[in-house]
């Protein structure tokens, strides 16, 4: 059990889920509840704060588990967790008791297990599927060509081929999967010329899709901005989506991914991806029908189990983020997730996934979110003492402001390059 008196409380900096390294750490106290820069403060150069590694996922890395750590809040219930699926198209309208029990419904899912199915989700289908097969026509090009669109860590851009990543680098699993990342085309950062003719030529299409995520994003965040009954004087629904906009800079990502059949030769340790938690506000999954994603998820007082995602048709799968949970106060969790290759014979299927990871825009102070809900939380779980509360002080004299997104990313990406 956590106490606020400890000098050393779990701090979910935007992006450090190595949740047995020291980045956890937090030496403020209940009475630091009300100061202005309770959220995202703590000395750059700390070398605690660069104890887990980055990657270009958009993700940080988990290193181990255990049932505080990972999952302090778990279900109270004894039965299996589940991950609902949510009918997102009562919202649409932002009025009414419809809207509200939807708000009401996705930020329950976010404080049980930290993912949920969205259906009705406004993402036109024939874009899905255009992009599906614009992914699978661009990988099926080869390693080789694509090689010629490398990575980019300056702008968080381009190509990378199968392990070049290590979202667990404790563990000795290789990942099996290309990528291709794709920043926001709002003409700040990505070039076309830039891309591989099999993108570059489809630039409509990616434009499309980028920003019909980006929408999609905007609307759920909206429903948390009412779900956590934020009031209208410190910007209501628009809380989020004011430090979100499309036209303005931040880390958004669209990233497409191809995680071939499982390889004949069994010498190397493969998996498709490694467990991990990704680092932004929220994570939009778009799957095809091949399944493998997992997450850590337990219930009452049993030991956390891996529990399936499957893929459900008309949906797709929100998560949130690292930063989602350092903003609540860890009231909102971000829960660690990885792939797998699947039993049976959908393990020599190729699996598609297109992710869309939301980030605010780079100006962006991380100072706590201003809903009643967040604070009574918090100040609950201290006068009770069951560790819950992630409490944002400063914890150095030298600096007392809140760090920026783009401050936080920098850091988080100077870890690996």
């Amino acid at each position: 059990m956590l106490s606020s008196s400890l000098p050393a409380i779990r701090l979910c900096i935007l992006g450090a889920r190595s949740v047995t390294s020291s980045s956890r750490c937090c030496a403020a106290a209940l009475s630091s509840f009300g100061r202005s820069s309770l959220a995202g403060t703590f000395p750059t150069s700390s070398p605690s704060l660069m104890q887990s590694t980055r990657t270009a996922a958009n993700v940080a890395t988990v290193e181990s588990f255990s049932k505080e750590q990972l999952h302090p809040r778990s279900l109270k219930s004894s039965e299996p967790p589940t991950v609902p699926t949510i009918d997102f198209g009562s919202f649409n309208n932002v009025t009414g008791e419809g809207a509200k029990h939807v708000a009401d419904q996705i930020l329950k899912a976010a404080l049980d297990t930290g993912f949920f199915y969205l259906s009705n989700h406004g993402v036109p289908q024939k874009d899905i599927d255009d992009m599906f097969e614009l992914t699978k026509r661009f990988f099926a090009k080869g390693s080789a060509h694509n090689a010629k669109y490398p990575y980019n860590p300056e702008i968080n851009s381009g190509y990378l081929g199968i392990a070049t990543e290590r979202l667990n680098p404790n563990s000795d699993e290789q990942e099996y999967k290309e990528a291709v990342n794709i920043p926001k085309l709002n003409g700040r950062t990505a070039r076309k010329e830039d891309f591989a003719p099999e993108l570059a030529n489809n630039w409509e299409l990616l434009t499309r899709f980028h920003r019909s995520a980006h929408d999609c994003l905007l609307r759920v965040l909206r429903a948390f901005g009412m779900g956590l009954q934020i009031p209208e004087s410190a910007g209501g629904l628009d809380y989020f989506t004011s430090c979100h906009r499309y036209e303005e800079s931040s880390a958004d990502i669209l990233r497409i991914l191809w995680y071939p059949a499982i390889p004949a030769d069994r010498s190397t340790k493969w998996t498709r991806a490694a467990a991990h938690s990704d680092y932004g506000s929220l994570t939009l999954l778009f799957q095809d029908s091949t399944g493998g994603l997992e997450a850590l998820l337990r219930s009452g007082n049993h030991e956390p189990k891996w529990i399936p995602l499957p893929p459900r048709p008309g949906t797709i799968v929100v998560n949130t983020g690292d930063l989602m949970e350092f903003w609540t106060e860890g009231l909102v969790k971000s829960t660690a997730h990885r792939v797998v290759f699947p039993d049976g014979p959908a393990a020599h299927q190729d699996r598609y996934t297109i992710a869309y990871f939301g980030q605010p825009e780079d100006s962006t102070p991380l100072t706590t979110i201003p809903s009643e809900i967040v604070k009574s939380k918090v100040l609950q779980d201290a006068k009770t003492g069951n560790g819950e509360a992630l409490f944002r002080g400063p914890t150095s004299m030298s600096q007392e402001r809140a760090m920026t997104a783009l401050e936080h990313l920098r850091m988080r990406l100077s870890e690996i390059h």
